[in-house]
């Protein structure tokens, strides 16, 4: 639990850095930043909402990190840790597209 509040403390103090700074358009965002967007529905969320928001946001890095980290780079390190990891990083970002 300790983990997940500096996790979200070191997000909300990005956001807040980014927008005092006004940064955003130099780290790539274009429009309405995606994180105030988020803060703004979150902020309407019921506390059951959010709770379940958390979770899921937790177990889908969670699944993302033990399938692609653990068993395709692990199926893979057989052909050379550097093949591995760049093949394993191309089936990841072809999934996540």
């Amino acid at each position: 639990m300790r983990e997940l509040l500096a996790e979200l403390f070191l997000a909300a103090l990005a956001v807040a850095l980014l927008t005092a700074l006004r940064s955003w358009r130099q780290v790539g965002f274009r429009a309405l930043p995606v994180a105030w967007v988020a803060i703004v529905n979150i902020s309407r969320m019921r506390f059951e909402e959010f709770v379940l928001f958390l979770a899921l946001a937790c177990i889908i890095g969670f699944v993302e990190e033990v399938f692609f980290r653990g068993l395709i780079l692990q199926a893979l390190a057989p052909m050379g840790l550097w093949r591995a990891a760049i093949l394993s990083s191309i089936v990841f970002a072809r999934c996540t597209c």
